[in-house]
């Protein structure tokens, strides 16, 4: 139930109601156990990752079998209202939330999974941690040039040339993003 999800929010941020409809994770995890298995390195999407439940149940799914399970969620940086909860906590769009419950959730799944493997190597096996590390990739301005779409009244094809000329060349920028995303 959405209600539950809005429980765990609050179990995991400590306060008020950040999110206004949260997936609830028992939901997702219980789909991400349907459709992948734990010895393959199935990617999951969430076009729409909100809060970042899919992540978060993915993170506890793979530290329940052992999967390795990859996520990927695409969020737009949607701005919070500034009468709502999460921008009166601080979380200036829905990104930071996402990014800050798969952080949160991540230290409660290795603390859940360090008691276990504690309860665990009693019997001499050893399990390693669970992955909870993430990257995130923040898009900036684009770096293709808009094109001149204005007829060309006098058929002066240089200026046809021209404005192929300018899609060509990328701008400076570009270029340093281009090599600060290749590292």
């Amino acid at each position: 139930m959405n209600s539950d999800a809005t429980e765990e929010i609050r179990a995991l941020f400590g306060q008020g109601k950040l999110f206004t409809h949260p997936k609830p994770s028992k939901l997702l995890h219980h789909f991400v156990k349907i459709a992948t298995t734990s010895n393959n390195e199935d990617i999951i999407l969430d076009f729409f990752s909100g809060s970042a439940t899919t992540a978060h149940a993915v993170m506890q799914l793979n530290a329940e079998d052992g999967g390795n399970r990859k996520f990927i969620m695409v969020q737009l940086p949607e701005v919070a209202e500034e009468k709502s909860e999460a921008y009166k906590a601080g979380y200036t769009n829905i990104c930071e939330i996402g990014k800050e419950r798969i952080r949160r959730a991540g230290a409660k799944i290795l603390e859940e999974h360090t008691e276990k493997t504690v309860q665990q190597t009693i019997d001499g096996s050893e399990t390693s941690p669970p992955d909870i590390g993430f990257r995130v990739l923040k898009l900036d301005t684009s770096n293709l040039h808009a094109w001149d779409g204005t007829p060309i009244g006098d058929g002066n094809l240089q200026t046809l040339f021209d404005r192929f000329d300018a899609r060509e060349k990328p701008s400076s920028k570009t270029a340093l993003i281009w090599i600060l995303s290749l590292k």
